[in-house]
């Protein structure tokens, strides 16, 4: 049996200057960013219904700091969205649920996706500092039992 392990998906965004309409395209009024805050919201718990969450997402604050081509820079928006492996991410595309929402994208923005192996993850920090301080309690407890004191 084969276990399978999670995939990041790397979403680089650039929002265009005005909403694409296309046919079949819903009737939105607002900006590229309000269209696709929309479709983030919208598809949050047909994400989480699938055990997959951002793990980190927010604006761009500058330009790329190495010199690249223009069609590589200028991102607006980026997020990792991390699936317990490719057929939840698989799946979240071929619900139906899920169809209504990808114009609110695909009218907003121009995506990159690109599907990453957790080969490397740090720990949440919280976690570490707060097994330490248990490590450090049960120690103390411990001496403090050996030596007879209350």
């Amino acid at each position: 049996m084969t276990i399978s392990k999670p995939v990041y998906m790397l979403n680089l965004m650039r929002f265009y200057p005005q909403l694409r309409r296309f046919p079949g395209a819903p009737d939105f009024q607002g900006t590229p960013e309000q269209a696709n805050e929309f479709y983030e919201k919208s598809v949050m718990r047909l994400l989480l219904r699938r055990a997959g969450y951002p793990a980190v997402g927010g604006r761009s604050q500058a330009n790329a700091l190495t010199e690249v081509p223009p069609t590589l820079d200028g991102w607006s928006r980026v997020v990792i969205v991390r699936y317990p492996n490719r057929r939840a991410f698989l799946s979240l595309l071929a619900d139906p649920a899920y169809a209504p929402f990808a114009p609110y994208k695909i009218m907003s923005l121009e995506l990159v996706l690109v599907p990453v192996a957790g080969d490397v993850r740090v720990p949440d920090l919280r976690l570490v500092v707060g097994a330490g301080l248990l490590i450090l309690f049960l120690t103390v407890g411990w001496v403090l039992a050996a030596l007879g004191k209350p």
